[in-house]
């Protein structure tokens, strides 16, 4: 399938058919009844939480997104720090498309775009607030789990995929004004 997205730019889904098997034990596999993929997710951020938790490294990164001026100041590497979290998360993202690849026997550039609201949306109501700080891995798996209920809710419910987004984007607005610190803001408009 090809078509042109936006700005004109030419896209395409491409079938994966040859080396398939090196990826295909990421769809059929289970453990324990659950999709591997689905036990790795866990794993890594009990992983990810338990490192944030033990390690210097963590706990800097934590105060980082909290106050980054002032973990500066008590002699963090900062720089170091938003280069780590930035290359976790490309390999994360990485990992993510690798396994969506796998369930869909194809690859393409936007093949996940509709996945990009909800996701934010999971990590909004898990608690992490959008300015920075309060928030961790467990939170977001909190987060991911609501609004994988919300989302197989709407689809038993027969709600239009087209609306589906509009519900995210009022979850994530509403999770926002909860989560917002009005003490830091001199004008509420």
């Amino acid at each position: 399938m090809v078509g042109r997205g936006a700005h004109g730019v030419r896209r395409s889904t491409i079938s994966i058919t040859e080396g398939y098997d090196t990826i295909f034990w990421l769809r059929d596999l289970r453990v324990a009844g659950l999709p591997i993929a689905a036990v790795l997710a866990i794993v890594a951020v009990l992983v990810a939480a338990g490192l944030m938790r033990v390690l210097s490294g963590g706990r800097a990164l934590h105060a980082m997104g909290r106050a980054e001026r002032a973990a500066l100041m008590s002699g963090s590497r900062t720089p170091r720090l938003r280069v780590l979290a930035f290359a976790l998360s490309g390999l994360c993202a990485g990992l993510a498309a690798v396994v969506l690849a796998a369930s869909q026997f194809s690859g393409a550039p936007t093949l996940a775009d509709s996945l990009l609201l909800p996701a934010i949306a999971a990590v909004v109501v898990g608690g992490t607030a959008i300015t920075g700080g309060v928030g961790g891995p467990l939170r977001t798996l909190v987060g991911a789990l609501l609004i994988a209920v919300l989302r197989i809710g709407m689809s038993v419910m027969g709600v239009d995929p087209s609306y589906e987004q509009i519900v995210y984007g009022a979850v994530i607005v509403s999770a926002v004004a909860l989560t917002l610190n009005r003490g830091h803001i001199g004008i509420v408009k």
